[in-house]
């Protein structure tokens, strides 16, 4: 069923309005309650597959089911979208899922912050730590190096040595990554 459904959603394409997903979800589950495991590995695996769907609309249409919006299911949603190199559909999903108050945590927040990183959105990237500071969810060494790494693909050599300090200050552990992504930033802005 997992399979002959992905196939489905993906033959849909990202452009698929919410309708379109819905009748497909209706077909395959009918009536039943939605196994929240099912839809998780229904997520990965579209997330996985390079070709994916408008995982906005397909949230929407769970949503419209009455599928528990949780963490867990935000998660795999953004990173769907990182693999997707849609940083805008993981911010659009970001800010529905705190709408229905599902409680973001690092995990969520480091996808999206990977996700604007792979498409260069260094002011996205750097915008979603404070949103991370504001709402007391801890920023970890993975999610700096993003925006470090967002920082450097966005040419932005200052700000991705400014993300070091606001690190050192804040007693996140600088690794590898941090010092390549903040070294490879400054080399392309000439410094």
């Amino acid at each position: 069923m997992l399979n002959e459904l992905s196939r489905e959603l993906e033959s849909l394409g990202r452009d698929a309005k919410g309708d379109h997903i819905g009748t497909t979800l209706d077909r395959h589950f009918g009536s039943s309650v939605y196994d929240l495991r099912v839809v998780n590995s229904l997520l990965s695996k579209l997330g996985r597959s390079g070709r994916g769907v408008h995982f906005v609309n397909l949230l929407g249409c769970l949503q419209q089911r009455n599928v528990e919006q949780d963490v867990y299911l935000a998660s795999i949603a953004i990173s769907s979208c990182r693999h997707l190199s849609d940083w805008g559909g993981a911010l659009d999903i970001l800010k529905k899922m705190a709408a229905v108050h599902v409680e973001l945590d690092t995990i969520t927040y480091s996808a999206a912050v990977s996700a604007c990183a792979k498409g260069g959105q260094w002011a996205k990237a750097s915008d979603l730590l404070a949103e991370m500071t504001l709402a007391h969810v801890e920023v970890s060494t993975t999610t700096y190096n993003s925006a470090v790494t967002a920082c450097e693909k966005g040419g932005q050599w200052a700000k991705a040595l400014a993300l070091l300090v606001e690190m050192a200050c804040a007693h996140v552990q600088l690794d590898t990554i941090t010092y390549n992504a903040a070294v490879s930033a400054c080399e392309k802005g000439g410094q």
